[in-house]
């Protein structure tokens, strides 16, 4: 038997069939994870200045491991977007838009910590050696993210586990809409009924259409003409990557992940939820609805279309509403996890030294604000106490 082999690609384009084939089962697990989502993103969401760099670890004809990261690191999506960034950084190939993140690892390869330990190894023995490796967006659920904590502290890096962001979601187990709403608090049943109400009175007012696109559609350039047209009148700033989402319409909708739901006013598109289903479980990425309709609920109305489709129609297990904790979403899904992250440093550089003293130096202080807060509290209560009565003393004089 050959012994396991480190290579490195510094394109999508260069990976031999076997770790393309790897990353499109990992993307059939979950479409964040899949050669799908990498290519678009590296066709319409990387900066000029950008490199992938990709670890893949191979028997023979056979990939066991693939890990897409790209230097220099991300500032968008990234748990150090606010820090400057060192030349010689890795991250995980992410962005703001990216709703999970993972290495591939091949079915009955082996423990995943020993496979990325081989990873790590090769990484750390790199000329010029690298300084620090981030890798964020990562699930905490399952035994993913402590093998990857351990592989890299096996591989001689300093790890640091960081919470990213906030993943709201729902259990689905009936399969109807109206079983879904039934199992939803007063307050939430009052206004989803509030919603349907609203659309009653847009569809005496004006012609309503409501439509979700599930899989290939045959009309995806007309979608996404009418997709640009929604995200162009509402709230919402230019993207900083106008093409990522178009594109991504087009490929989701190719390979059968695309679930769309638009709502057409007296024949204009005005408003619009995408997302995107794999396996038993929908993950919701996009909002945007036509600003002047804000007061109809537009958005809302489309999203209700959506859900109901994924119940009745997909039967989903699951759906969760990807990035962030925008408040609006408990409303829809009233679960709550995180995605974490890790912060790598190799102690065995000066930019690797200096990044470890900033981030040592500032948990020392956030771990000792709470010992030292808990010991001034009787003296900040007995200086209110006493203030409190210097002030009724001197009402009292002045009465």
């Amino acid at each position: 038997m050959t012994t396991p082999q480190v290579r490195v690609f510094d394109s999508l384009a260069q990976l031999p069939e076997s770790c393309r084939a790897l990353l499109r089962d990992a993307g059939q697990a979950n479409f964040f994870f899949g050669l799908d989502w990498f290519e678009n993103l590296a066709a319409t969401g990387l900066e000029a200045d950008v490199k992938l760099r990709i670890y893949a670890l191979e028997q023979g004809d056979r990939a066991l491991a693939a890990l897409v990261l790209r230097s220099p690191r991300s500032r968008q999506g990234s748990l150090l977007r606010d820090r400057e960034s060192s030349a010689r950084a890795l991250s995980s190939f992410t962005s703001f838009q990216s709703c999970e993140f993972a290495p591939a690892l091949a079915a009955g390869a082996g423990a995943p910590q020993a496979l990325l330990a081989t990873l790590f190894h090769h990484m750390v023995s790199e000329r010029p050696a690298w300084d620090l490796v981030e890798i964020n967006s990562l699930p905490i659920e399952g035994e993913l993210y402590d093998a990857l904590c351990a592989a890299m502290a096996e591989a001689g890096l300093v790890v640091r586990r960081c919470p990213h962001f906030g993943n709201w979601y729902e259990r689905i187990d009936v399969s109807t809409y109206d079983d879904y709403l039934k199992q939803r608090d007063a307050s939430d049943r009052k206004q989803f009924q509030n919603y349907s109400r609203k659309r009653r009175k847009l569809e005496k007012d004006l012609a309503l259409r409501l439509r979700v696109v599930s899989g290939q559609a045959d009309d995806i350039e007309q979608l996404v003409a009418d997709y640009e047209t929604i995200h162009a009148a509402s709230w919402k700033e230019a993207e900083a990557f106008e093409q990522f989402m178009p594109n991504l319409l087009r490929v989701a909708s190719r390979c059968g992940a695309l679930r769309m739901g638009i709502l057409y006013l007296d024949n204009a598109p005005v408003a619009t939820e995408v997302g995107l289903l794999f396996g038993k479980r929908a993950t919701m990425i996009k909002t945007s609805y036509d600003a002047r309709f804000r007061e109809h609920s537009v958005g809302a109305i489309v999203m209700m279309e959506v859900i109901k489709h994924l119940i009745e129609v997909d039967r989903v297990g699951e759906i969760d509403f990807g990035r962030d904790d925008q408040f609006y979403k408990k409303l829809w899904m009233p679960l709550r996890r995180e995605r974490w992250g890790i912060v790598a440093i190799n102690p065995r550089t000066a930019r690797g030294l200096v990044a470890l003293t900033r981030i040592l130096g500032r948990q020392s202080v956030e771990a000792m604000a709470v010992p030292i807060k808990r010991a001034l509290r009787p003296l900040v209560q007995k200086i209110k106490a006493r203030w409190a009565g210097a002030s009724r003393k001197q009402q009292q004089a002045s009465s």
